[in-house]
């Protein structure tokens, strides 16, 4: 009976939580050792919500929100196995809309439809 209890709980995300080396925390769940499900990580300054992010088998996967200090959004966009699928906005610190993109497979497509190239990190 154990044995199956165990086996049981083994296939349940498990919520986890820590601090960075920089002391700003974060949570979220791990699955067999890879994040599974939503991560959210805060500001160090003042524990305000600084990224929500949704994770499949260890790869980003689901909608993904960045927000400046004052907790206005910041990025917000869509992955899809780890690359980005759809909008990508990105918003001033007063909460503008700044720039809009579209992505496929993680390739930037330009209006008239031609790729411009990988997003690069930040």
């Amino acid at each position: 009976m154990k044995e199956l209890i165990l086996e049981e709980i083994e296939k349940q995300p498990r919520l986890r939580a820590g601090t960075f080396a920089d002391g700003s925390k974060w949570s979220g769940s791990y699955l067999n050792g890879k994040k599974e499900g939503c991560f959210e990580i805060y500001h160090l300054k003042n524990g305000k919500l600084h990224v929500k992010e949704n994770y499949s088998k260890g790869r980003r996967h689901g909608d993904y929100e960045a927000y400046h200090e004052n907790g206005n959004l910041r990025i917000k966009c869509r992955y899809e196995m780890d690359n980005l699928q759809g909008l990508y906005a990105t918003f001033t610190y007063n909460g503008e809309l700044l720039k809009v993109a579209n992505y496929e497979c993680g390739i930037e497509i330009n209006p008239n439809g031609s790729n411009v190239g990988l997003l690069k990190d930040e």
